[in-house]
């Protein structure tokens, strides 16, 4: 092959092909490294004449009728039910373009590359391991096998798997030996290491799978330092500089040397799609449980630690079993660590390993905390994303005394208001509410706004489905009278997160908020739009002339019964749900004409 003929070079593949008179080179195999001159053709006798080349002179037709190409050896097929066995020792079965009536590709019986291993050898051509049958994959030298024979030439560390695509849209898909899938090293056989890979299928998973270890003589091993270019590592590097290593796969702790068994959630794809994998990580100092920096002071002969996150839970084949929680453990604090809220990078680490975050641009170092108690003065407890399914809490810079609250007048600074913190922890999230900055000069709790900026809390709620209407700012409460002493405005529940089933509200997490009362307010029975004030939320049908009607929610004034009083333009009726369904014990004046009379609560589509 010329130097810089490769699948990486502008002229590929037309700068091996110019090499043969008939201007195709055909590459064997998946990865053939030995290539050979070839021509299409419709019979056998179109090969005819062959050189002595690395695959000797007898050359068969590939051929469908209509197109075809010359191949070296029988041209048994020997794919699928062949079992990728050959009547010919002498051959062994090779990926090939065949043009049969039942595939494009198969794979042909065909003369081993020189010097070439058997199935089930490690392979790298970098390091001149290279396969008979020129089918090195995921290190392997790797055969074609028939899942449904009794026996089948897969080696002990492998398994016959069904359809394997061998293209990036699984259009060529044959029957291979690939390796077994592993959770650790302990369950393959001999030196083999159980690494991680994209799932065979192309399913988003990360599985494991037995693997030969690094021909590299500079490879790290498990927990060392690493790079990936001079020292790399048989699975994977995680981290960078100083805190780089090597980790290795796992089922528990039991698996890891000088370790601890964690998830790691991997980058799948360029849609910011990840996917987990059971990983040991280096543990340095005591391990000792804890929620945060304080269950890691001294302690006999243990110096002081930090409080750092694990990722517990179950993984098998690359499926998550079950929750993950996030366990936090002491260990030893770094050389050159820098403190909570200080600039952190490779060589300033964190006192806790993994918490070097990332806000507007600037690096800080973070701490475990469960609430915002645990955390040093001026930081408030938040939710940190450890994988794509766990968050955790974190400490991060906050405005505001971050004293206790239940509404604004119980911050100690002027200008504050009381905020929700909603906060994970392993029994599901939990409420705290504590004062932080507000917006200087903003308005009071349920009072008139046009944006967020008008409001203390920096939120301006809608209450009218008409663009520009006012709305009113949002803030916290506990109480009635928190909001008003005439009771227009009042302390009503909202659904802050959805609770762990979606079928149960009573598992949703709530909190209050001061709600001024209007009549045909928009709102709506999911927990987002209450009514306040004592009016009542029902559901209103507005007329489309020549469509469909529009069903909206509106706040009405309450009425006793059936035959209660209203006020003109409106009947007393049994309240309706977001679906229309009667709310039982409980009536509402609905207007005669919504349409004219309520259009403050009408859907604008």
């Amino acid at each position: 092959m010329p130097a810089g003929c490769d699948s990486d070079s502008a002229d590929w593949p037309d700068c091996i092909n110019d090499e043969c008179a008939s201007g195709n080179c055909n590459l064997p195999g998946l990865d053939g490294v030995v290539g050979y001159c070839t021509r299409d053709c419709i019979r056998d006798d179109f090969c005819e004449g062959a050189a002595d080349g690395p695959y000797g002179t007898s050359y068969v037709c590939e051929t469908d009728g209509i197109n075809g190409v010359c191949a070296p050896g029988s041209g048994q097929r020997c794919d699928g039910p062949g079992n990728g066995a050959c009547a010919d020792e002498s051959e062994v079965c090779v990926f090939q373009l065949v043009f049969a009536a039942d595939a494009t590709y198969g794979a042909t019986c065909q003369p081993p590359h020189p010097d070439g291993l058997p199935g089930g050898s490690q392979c790298d051509s970098d390091a001149g391991l290279v396969c008979a049958n020129s089918n090195c994959l995921l290190g392997g030298c790797r055969e074609f096998c028939d899942p449904d024979a009794e026996t089948n030439p897969c080696s002990d560390a492998e398994q016959c798997y069904n359809n394997f695509p061998l293209s990036s849209d699984g259009s060529i898909a044959l029957d291979m030996c690939l390796p077994k899938y592993c959770e650790s090293d302990s369950e393959c056989p001999g030196d083999m290491i159980c690494n991680i890979a994209l799932d065979f299928a192309g399913d988003p998973f990360i599985v494991g799978f037995c693997a030969f270890p690094s021909t590299d003589p500079n490879a790290a091993g498990p927990g060392e330092r690493c790079n990936d270019d001079t020292n790399p590592c048989d699975v994977v590097c995680l981290g960078e500089g100083d805190t780089s290593y090597c980790a290795h796969m796992c089922d528990d702790d039991s698996d890891c040397v000088n370790g601890t068994c964690s998830i790691i959630n991997f980058g799948i794809d360029n849609e910011g799609n990840s996917a987990p994998s059971q990983l040991c990580v280096p543990a340095t100092g005591s391990g000792r449980t804890c929620g945060n920096n304080a269950d890691c002071a001294p302690d006999g002969d243990i110096p002081q630690e930090a409080c750092e996150y694990v990722v517990r839970g179950q993984v098998t084949n690359g499926r998550p079993e079950g929750e993950q929680y996030a366990e936090g453990r002491c260990a030893a604090i770094p050389a050159n660590a820098v403190a909570i809220g200080e600039s952190c990078d490779a060589n300033n680490p964190c006192q806790s390993e993994g918490l070097c975050l990332t806000a507007g641009g600037q690096s800080f170092c973070s701490a475990t905390c469960s609430a915002t108690a645990d955390c040093p003065a001026g930081f408030a407890c938040g939710g940190l994303q450890l994988t794509q399914e766990l968050t955790a809490g974190v400490c991060v810079e906050d405005g505001g005394s971050l004293a206790m609250c239940a509404a604004d007048a119980d911050c100690p600074n002027a200008g504050e208001y009381c905020a929700y913190n909603v906060l994970p922890s392993p029994d599901g999230l939990v409420l705290e509410q504590i004062c932080r900055a507000g917006r200087e000069g903003g308005a009071a709790p349920g009072a008139e706004c046009a944006q967020n900026s008008g409001c203390r809390s920096r939120i301006c709620e809608a209450r009218s489905t008409i663009i520009g209407e006012p709305g009113y700012c949002l803030g916290a409460c506990t109480a009635d009278e928190q909001c008003s002493e005439d009771g227009t405005i009042t302390c009503e529940e909202f659904r802050l997160s959805l609770g762990n089933d979606p079928e149960d509200p009573a598992d949703d997490l709530m909190g209050g908020f001061c709600v001024p009362g209007g009549l045909c307010d928009s709102c709506n029975d999911l927990g987002t739009a209450p009514c306040g004030g004592g009016f009542v939320c029902s559901r209103v049908r507005f007329d489309r002339q020549g469509q469909d009607d529009l069903f909206g929610g509106a706040c009405l004034p309450s009425c006793a019964g059936p035959d209660g009083e209203c006020p003109a333009g409106h009947t007393c009726g049994q309240a309706l749900d977001d679906d229309g369904q009667a709310i039982e014990g409980r009536f509402a004046c609905l207007p005669d004409a919504p349409n004219d009379t309520c259009a403050r609560a009408r859907p604008r589509f």
